[in-house]
């Protein structure tokens, strides 16, 4: 949970929108460091501009996560089996049906115990 709040704390308060850059007061880009120029539209469509694929991946994650902050940190609640302890064992959310807290976590819970997660990462080969 405290990476969920640093996170909203990074996308909120510490790098203007129009250029996300790590560390936010540095003038210019330092070696290695990744920085993207973030233009909405309008219409709230992100448009950014970056000098190599890299860095055009440090703005995609950072438009994704300043535009998709709370729907990111409800996905890692979920999937971490945490609802009821946030959010009560009798709430509900909707997903594809309203689906339980308490059973939501349950089955996530399953999920995490049977380490299946960790079985098929271990069956993949590197990508050539």
């Amino acid at each position: 949970m405290l990476a969920v709040i640093a996170a909203v704390a990074a996308v909120t308060g510490s790098a203007s929108p129009a250029l996300a850059s790590r560390p936010p007061e540095a003038r210019g880009p330092a070696a290695g460091q990744l920085t993207a120029q973030i233009r909405y539209t309008t219409g709230g469509i992100p448009h950014i501009l970056a000098r190599n694929w890299a860095d055009l991946g440090f703005g995609y994650g950072y438009a994704f996560a300043k535009d998709n902050i709370c729907t990111m940190a409800n996905g890692y609640i979920t999937v971490e089996a945490q609802r009821s302890r946030y959010f009560g064992p009798k709430g509900s959310y909707l997903e594809f049906a309203y689906e339980n807290n308490l059973e939501s976590d349950f089955f996530w819970q399953q999920i995490i115990n049977s380490h299946i997660v960790q079985h098929l990462e271990q069956g993949l080969s590197e990508a050539t």
